[in-house]
């Protein structure tokens, strides 16, 4: 194994480890509510509020599907991040997202450098 090969590997190890993380500590966050509040109807939500879901929706989805398909992934992370964010800024006129939600497109730029790096070296580091 190539030193550049043996780099990949690590940072798609390291993506799929925080990628899984954040994908478990959202569907507790999640379950934690539907057990508190039930679950939501599309009537209680403001469109601003249902586009924010869908960015939600599609980053945390994308978290999960890096372990096969790290292109889509990582376009998945960030294209729901630019959403997610873009829709409170224009809501709000600020971006305040917590320390959590930043994580998405860092883990989407890791998918998007192995996808890269392994198409560019033609090789498949998916498992060792």
């Amino acid at each position: 194994m190539s030193q550049n090969t043996a780099w990949l590997s690590v940072m798609q190890w390291i993506a799929r480890a925080l990628g899984s993380a954040i994908f478990a500590l959202v569907m507790f966050i999640f379950a934690a509510h539907l057990v508190e509040d039930g679950l939501p109807t599309a009537y209680t939500l403001t469109p601003a509020e249902s586009w924010m879901f869908v960015g939600m929706f599609v980053m945390v989805f994308g978290a999960l599907l890096g372990w096969w398909r790290e292109l889509l992934a990582g376009l998945m992370l960030i294209g729901g991040y630019v959403l997610f964010v873009g829709v409170q800024f224009v809501r709000n006129g600020t971006i305040n997202v917590g320390a959590v939600i930043p994580i998405f497109p860092v883990i989407g730029l890791l998918y998007l450098i192995c996808w890269w790096g392994t198409r560019r070296q033609g090789t498949d580091v998916t498992f060792l």
